[in-house]
């Protein structure tokens, strides 16, 4: 399927769980500091509360 929709795959080494950690450890942080605090009426205000 990769092929089909020339994809590069994006993977390090067997068994290194590295790459994705950053990206792991800043949405937790968003989703726990800022989206979590308060609740918003539509997407489009989640949206701007997360941009700013």
């Amino acid at each position: 399927m990769v092929n089909q929709y020339h994809m590069t795959i994006s993977m390090s080494r067997r068994a290194n769980a590295w790459d994705n950690a950053p990206m792991e450890s800043f949405f937790k942080t968003l989703k726990v500091e800022q989206t979590s605090r308060c609740r918003h009426e539509t997407r489009a205000q989640a949206r701007l509360d997360v941009v700013d």
